[in-house]
Order: structure tokens, then sequence, then C-alpha cells
């Protein structure tokens, strides 16, 4: 497959031991983990490669896969808050999820944008960045999914965090 192609783990030896001795929630951390750390190195490549569109989908899928199978697990839909992910699946894990492909994203729209901008203006002419900006996500529209991707995944991360800010904030209060 394209994200094992990528270095990316759909299971790792140490997942496969703990699903094997019942401890599931164990196994879906450390597959998660293996899977986070993975994704680093598989995002470098694509990043020197300039994300060529089905790789960055392989990968993008690949991160959702923790999520996806949380969903199968607990009869939730795949798009299930962050918060009720958590419920199998740990916080931190959840946040890192969501930082990894919001990451992604911006990365790849980020050399899209760059690969399709062009040049034409000087760079210190105001605007210039917008305009070539506006021409690269019109010559590639997955540049601006890709960012809208990106921002929602790092906007959903934040939220998360702030929320176990209030709430450790409202433990250590009491």
């Amino acid at each position: 497959s394209r994200a094992a192609a990528l270095g990316v783990p759909a299971r790792t030896d140490a997942a496969e031991t703990l699903l094997k001795a019942g401890r599931p929630a164990h196994a879906l951390a450390a597959w998660a983990d293996a899977l986070l750390k993975a994704s680093v190195a598989a995002e470098e490549a694509l990043a020197d490669r300039g994300f060529p569109q089905g790789e960055y989908e392989a990968l993008i899928a690949w991160i959702d896969e923790p999520r996806r199978l949380v969903a199968h697990l607990t009869g939730s839909p795949a798009d299930m808050p962050a918060e009720r992910a958590a419920a199998a699946l740990s916080l931190d894990h959840v946040e890192m999820l969501l930082w990894r492909r919001g990451s992604v994203a911006y990365a790849a729209a980020a050399t899209w944008v760059r690969e399709e901008g062009g040049e034409g203006e000087e760079d210190g002419a105001p605007g210039a960045e917008h305009r070539r900006a506006a021409r690269a996500m019109a010559a590639r529209p997955a540049a601006a999914a890709a960012a809208e991707t990106g921002f929602r995944e790092l906007s959903r991360m934040l939220a998360l965090a702030r929320a176990r800010g209030k709430e450790a904030a409202a433990e250590a209060a009491k």
C-alpha cells in the first residue's frame, strides 16, 4: 500500500502483543505512538518530493486511522468530537493526531502554493504574497482544501487543549 511505502505502520509488534493480551486500549496507544512517529518521517519525504497528491491523501488517511478505529469500536461517527474519541484513546493522543493531521495539511498547502504561485512580482511589493497564494489556490484547488483542513484540525486541537487547561485549573482550585 502507499502508506506502507511511506513507512506508516499498519500495526506494530507491540500493539499486536497487547491486543493478544486483551489490552486493546494499550494496543491502540502503542499503534498511535508508532504512527505519529512514522508520520513525521513520511511528511519530510513527501515534502522533498513536492507532496504528490495521492501520497498526501494516503498519509492523511493513515493519520485518521486511529480515530476511525475508535469510531468503529464505540459505534460513533468517524468525525466524532475529539472528547468522545478520547474515551478510547488518551486526550494526549487525540491532540497529537489532530496536530499531525493539521501539520501535514499545512505543509502540503505551503508546498503547493510555492510550486504553483510562481514568480513575477518583487517579493517586497505590497500584496505580492497574497496574489501569489491566490494564483496558486486557483491553479491547484487541493492547496486551498489542504489549508482549510490544516486550519480546522489545528483549531480543534487548540480547543481541546484549552478545555483541558480549564478543567485542570478548576481541579487545582478545589
